[in-house]
């Protein structure tokens, strides 16, 4: 059956453009009260596709929004999303006139709707029509519920060069299903005075072009003028007097005296920069491309006192000017005209770092205005801080009204029920009498108003300062936002406290544990040990005793033994133990006071004492300064991405560290602490991301036995992929290197998330999930300094290893956003509360994209099943009981939950039946409940597996039987398939059917782009997927026709393949802009019965390798290759893989081997890491042409288990690395999985054809 369409267009056409406000709603009868024969006035209704009636729209007073008397009625006659969709329209007529348009000027389009049909979705899109055709703008679809809700869009008004006829046309679609529509609106937004009084579109994406556009050179910065008396951080209120207590340690104040009169901030500056004193403020989201401005009034007490200017990331990256102040206010600005680029036209902002570059610029991402005070001594002021889009800095705009709350402290907790007293002031600056008007709403963090109300109209005179009374009440458990909202003249002002309605009786989980993370040794005794006091006791008032995460960044020995860091390290330790916590410690950079000016450099942190005995002393009196105090000893933090970090040359005694020379570290710390103290945990090796190669490299020194405990850093970011398939290949690396005692000691110690999306999207549910399930036995939950968020917890619970002890950094002092963690800690209380004395019993599979645990206590006669879905699936999904009598739903805070009608809707964040049936009888229950929501519950993989064959693997999600149809349709003619369309029967759940097509042409490099379309027969079903076909093809040739002699002549007969600036990666690169269209790379490749044949032509002006060593010509102009010879594709390195490199150092040939495959294929000597001197090497360089050629050829050895013969298939990817003598800037690959972090499951198909 064919989908259907609905199209409503709504028409209001006038002849002139007249000043729009919020008051004027820019569609004509948008409440639906005015129409003829059921048909609304100006408004377009189109339910007939190519004749045929698909569904009606009419108007309706069988349900309407509160006013009026009529709704519209649409209704589809299609029962699934399609193409043919009914719609209405309205269009309207706007001048260019210059008096009236400013193009990016937005408005918001409001409607209200609901639905009967679960799930029901419509689309909403605007577009402006040239003289050729319609120029679309932006669509949007939104999922409706049985009740009337308001929903929105924000609309930018288009540039008048692409809108020639002025007409603005509004649609709504709908393609199935039945929907009730009224009150649409649309209205400019108005110009408020401060930002944080100014309504945003909670629709917009953050950093989106319409966000960009709609926020143009508006101040984004809340509160910057410190004139409340608090300190705005991460959106969220901190409320603070003269000096609030979370920033006593970093003198943060606010003074008086601030430019033009009121409150200021103020701190003292010190020498460190970076991770020193600074004001920060409420991140921005920065996109690529875009022009972004930060300034603000400041001066210092002293004159020419430095500050540096900033835009940091999370990854410390940043944009930087450095300014020197005066002792008189004085404006400075920084000014970015083309964010992503290392150079802009100020030259004096200055790129820290990557900034830019890496996974960030995928996307738009936070950044934290910093402003930070280098001079030591000198104290600074700011006020008036202003930051946002475009490069036009706008004046500062004072509030009006300045809101101040009183509460004792921003943790305060209430009972849920209980009255909730909250004193409030309200401060009018000005001359004149204020009238304002008080709106106060409470909100969960999934954005759903508790409870609301209006505060009649209050006179405040000038100059003086209202007192009211706040009381209320939340009758749930949980953290919630109370906003209060004042309107005085035409600005509107915003105030939100956090609410938590959290005490209750607690129970005890010693195995939770935070990571401290505190740049000991930058503070006063007596202020790190205020605050490691209070956040210690915060967390235990959380969840009892439990387990820190310390690692020292900056302690150096010194001519005493200790120093500031050492002896603040120690009174946090002891803090810890004296509430009964335990001691997770990291030593992170072992390393005496030798060079304070080279250490100082950041890129000179990641050495080691090159001298084992030196390191022996070494960590023989840091232990025994803690004695005691360590619980857990970690080694080393991240040591898989130092090497190529420090600059050369090295002091004397250190050096870079490597897989072998951390297998010698660990052993030796091994023999040092454990005859101290023989039940010392040792853990290691504590990489960033899950490098399943490094933690191989490192046991395969026999590293296995000196260590207790396995750790990884999960970072997202750091890798692609599933952590289910990591976490397969990490069990089989650990017992095929004598690790299986790990396999229940593997350590998440480290993963990122930031304290901003502790929002209503709970973005942080996996973490939550794992503690649901409650398979791992430990979660260590951490306080860091991150600053952007993360998904963390992919990883199925039951398809870990063992215990997974997860940690999770939220935010320490420097973020100054530790209190926002409040949300998760507590979240896992009530987790760990609900499931309080229940054992695991079993897994329930009605969908691969459900999850059903159940819990059982019998001594308690309770059955609870935690519920939710698989990150991959969007929206929402239902399970309609056969019955609920005696069941219970609860929230993930342990709320009650209404299981009406016997539905319980799921998404990513554990719900909770409880019973007081045993597990069989709930079981049942589940097992046979409706799924409604879940999508197509099919999918689809295509896999390229000869030169012109191509697999269709489908798998089947549904408890129904099903058969259907598979058809293959070319983007070109050339790309063809044969046959166009198979058809396949008796699909079952779990189940998977494989197909295969044929090519018309080759499949080769370029890629082939083809449409496959899978169409069930039963339900109308239906995938769509495009898939490119891409592989390298390996012609065979005749024995002994090939010399490696770096002539080339020999290849002529042979196609070569091109690497240009579309293959390029510069991750990492921190120096002067390069241009890619100068460096080209053409290779061959060839087999005959014995040998893999390659020869490499690069074009580069300049060729430049200097490594000291054979394993480091990485960093030079060299090639990388690397084989997944069993074509498993896996996730990380797996023993079926290898990795070659090639380099031309001082006019010599390299060849050096990183990873060799197993003997266990093979039973082949000869195979270890190393020199390759057995692969057939010869490179050449013409200076007159700038070329390099690279000629090598692989013996049997170097590519078994692959075998040569036609129509083998193996994955490889190459790389060629570019260094001009100012570092590595980046590389060209034929594919992801080489150059950043390895991954077979990336690499291209390498086929074999004669």
């Amino acid at each position: 059956m064919k989908a259907i369409r609905i199209t409503i267009i709504f028409y209001m056409i006038s002849a002139a453009w007249y000043p729009l406000y919020s008051e004027t709603n820019l569609i004509k009868n948008g409440s639906f009260e005015t129409g003829k024969n059921g048909q609304a006035d100006g408004w377009k209704s189109v339910t007939e596709i190519n004749g045929v009636a698909r569904g009606i729209i009419e108007l309706s007073d069988k349900g309407f929004f509160k006013e009026g008397k009529f709704s519209l009625h649409m209704q589809s006659v299609n029962t699934s999303p399609g193409k043919d969709r009914i719609s209405i329209s309205c269009s309207r007529y706007l001048s260019a006139s210059p008096d009236t348009y400013l193009p990016g000027k937005p408005f918001v389009l409001e409607f209200y709707a609901k639905s009967p049909v679960l799930n029901q979705t419509i689309s909403l899109s605007y577009y402006t029509p040239s003289r050729w055709q319609p120029h679309w703008r932006k669509s949007k679809e939104f999922t409706l519920s049985d009740q009337w809700q308001k929903y929105a869009m924000s609309v930018i008004i288009p540039d008048a060069a692409f809108w020639q006829d002025r007409v603005l046309t509004f649609f709504i679609y709908l393609g199935y299903g039945e929907i009730f529509l009224d009150n649409v609106s649309a209205r400019m937004e108005q110009e408020y005075g401060n930002t944080d009084s100014t309504p945003q579109d909670k629709s917009l994406i953050p950093g989106s072009d319409e966000e960009y556009h709609a926020l143009l050179g508006k101040n984004l910065i809340l509160n910057s003028g410190a004139e409340r008396g608090w300190y705005q951080v991460f959106c969220q209120p901190a409320n603070f007097g003269s000096a609030y207590e979370q920033f006593s340690n970093t003198g943060l104040v606010l003074e008086p005296n601030g430019y033009q009169g009121g409150a200021c901030f103020s701190f003292y500056g010190t020498e460190k920069p970076i991770d020193n004193n600074n004001l920060q403020l409420s991140p921005i989201f920065l996109k690529a491309n875009k022009k972004y401005f930060l300034s603000g009034y400041a001066r210092s007490d002293r004159d020419n006192a430095e500050m540096i200017i900033s835009f940091i990331q999370q990854s410390g990256t940043a944009y930087i000017k450095k300014v020197k102040l005066a002792t008189a206010w004085r404006r400075y600005d920084m000014l970015i005209d083309n964010c992503g680029s290392k150079t802009q036209s100020d030259s004096q902002v200055k790129c820290h770092r990557d900034m830019g570059s890496g996974p960030e610029t995928e996307g738009a991402y936070l950044a934290i205005p910093k402003f930070t005070g280098i001079t030591p001594g000198a104290r600074y002021f700011l006020d008036n801080i202003v930051g946002g889009y475009g490069l036009a800095v706008p004046e500062f705009k004072k509030e009006k009204i300045l809101i101040r709350d009183r509460l004792a402290s921003d943790r305060s907790q209430f009972i849920p029920g209980e009255k909730i007293t909250i004193p409030l002031e309200f401060e009018n600056p000005g001359a004149e009498m204020a009238e304002i008007l008080m709106r106060y709403s409470i909100t969960d963090f999934f954005g759903n108003e508790l409870a609301a109300a209006d505060i009649p109209i209050t006179a405040v005179p000038a100059g003086k300062t209202a007192q009211y009374i706040l009381a209320t009440a939340v009758q749930k458990w949980g953290v919630f936002n109370l906003t209060i909202t004042v309107k005085t003249s035409n600005d509107l002002i915003r105030h939100v406290i956090r609410l938590n309605t959290l005490t209750r009786p607690k129970k005890l989980m010693p195995e939770i544990c935070i990571d401290l993370q505190l740049p000991f040794g930058t503070m006063k005794i007596l202020d790190i040990t205020q605050y490691c006091r209070k956040l210690l006791r915060d967390y235990v008032s959380a969840f009892g005793a439990g387990m820190v995460r310390l690692w020292l960044r900056d302690s150096r020995e010194n001519e005493n033994g200790y120093d500031q860091a050492d002896r603040e390290a120690i009174i946090a330790l002891q803090e810890a133990h004296a509430l009964g916590i335990k001691n997770y410690y990291c030593w992170s950079n072992p390393r005496n006071h030798w060079d304070k000016e080279f250490f100082d450099d950041i890129n000179n942190r990641h050495l080691v004492p090159a001298d084992l005995t030196e390191y022996t002393n070494m960590l023989t009196r840091r232990y025994q300064k803690y004695n005691g105090l360590i619980d857990y000893f970690e080694l080393l933090n991240e040591p898989n991405i130092w090497v190529g970090k420090a600059k050369k040359p090295f002091p004397q005694g250190y050096q870079e560290i490597n897989p072998e020379y951390y297998a010698a570290l660990a052993k030796t710390t091994y023999k040092v602490l454990k005859k101290i103290n023989p039940e010392l945990p040792i853990i290691g090796p504590t990489t960033a991301g899950l490098d399943l190669g490094f933690i191989e490299d490192v046991l395969r020194q026999g590293t296995a036995k000196y260590l207790n405990g396995i750790s990884y850093h999960g970072y997202p970011h750091l890798k692609r992929g599933n952590y289910t398939g990591d976490a397969e290949n990490l069990k089989t690396i650990l017992q095929r290197n004598n690790g299986e005692h790990l396999l229940t000691n593997i350590f998440q110690s480290e993963a990122g998330i930031q304290a901003e999306t502790i929002t209503r999207e709970w973005e942080i549910s996996r973490l939550q999930i794992s503690m649901a399930c409650k398979i791992p036995q430990m979660i260590l939950l951490g306080l860091g300094e991150q600053q952007k968020s993360y998904n963390i917890f992919r990883i199925s619970p039951l398809q870990t290893m063992g215990i997974e002890h997860a940690l999770l950094l939220i935010g320490g002092p420097q973020t100054k956003n530790d209190y926002l963690a409040a949300p998760v800690l507590f979240s896992l209380r009530a987790l760990n509360e609900r499931l309080a004395g229940t054992v695991f019993n079993r897994k329930i599979v009605i969908n691969p994209d459900i999850h059903c645990l159940i819990f059982n206590d019998e001594t308690a006669s309770k059955t609870i099943c935690t519920l939710w879905m698989d990150d991959a699936i969007t929206g929402t999904i239902s399970m309609e009981l056969p019955e609920s009598n005696g069941l219970i739903l609860y929230d993930l805070m342990g709320n009650l939950r209404p299981l009406s009608n016997r539905t319980i809707f799921l998404d990513h964040v554990p719900v909770y039946i409880e019973t007081k049936y045993p597990p069989q009888i709930l079981e049942k229950k589940i097992e046979t409940a409706e799924l409604r929501g879940i999508g197509n519950p099919y999918s689809l993989n295509i896999s390229v597996v000869s030169q012109n064959e191509v697999q269709a693997l489908i798998r089947s999600k549904s408890r129904d039987s099903v058969s259907g149809t598979i058809t293959a349709e070319a983007i070109k003619p050339a790309a063809a398939m044969i046959p166009s369309s198979i058809s396949f029967n008796g699909l079952k759940l779990g189940n998977e059917k494989m197909l295969k097509f044929k090519t018309v042409s080759p499949i080769d490099m370029t890629g082939q782009k083809i449409v496959f379309k899978a169409l069930f027969t039963e339900n109308e079903n239906f995938l769509i997927q495009e898939s490119e076909l891409k592989a390298i093809l390996t012609h065979y040739i005749k024995k002994g026709s090939i010399r490696i002699d770096a002539a080339f002549s020999d290849w002529q007969t042979i196609d070569s393949y091109c690497l240009d600036i579309h293959n390029t990666n510069s991750r990492g690169y921190t120096g002067p802009a390069f241009d890619w269209n100068k460096f080209i790379v053409k290779f061959k490749c060839a087999w005959d019965e014995s040998r893999l044949y390659f020869s490499v032509i690069v074009k580069d002006d300049i060729h430049f390798n200097a490594a000291s060593k054979d394993d480091l010509i990485w960093q030079g102009d060299s090639i990388q290759l690397a084989f997944d010879t069993l074509n498993t594709g896996t996730i990380g390195w797996d023993a079926d893989d290898n990795q070659h490199g090639f380099a031309l150092v001082n006019g010599k040939p390299v060849s050096y081997c990183w990873k060799a495959t197993s003997s266990k294929f093979d039973a082949i000597p000869g195979k270890e890491k190393g020199p390759a001197p057995d692969i057939e090497l010869a490179i050449s360089r013409n200076e007159t042409e700038k070329l390099t050629l690279y000629e090598f050829a692989y013996p049997f050895a170097r590519y078994s288990p692959f075998r040569l013969q036609e129509g083998s298939i193996m994955r490889i990817c190459l790389v060629v690395n570019n260094n001009n003598g100012d570092g590595r800037i980046g590389w060209l690959e034929t594919s992801k999985g080489l150059g950043g972090n390895p991954g077979p499951a990336d690499f291209i198909k390498f086929i074999l054809v004669k």
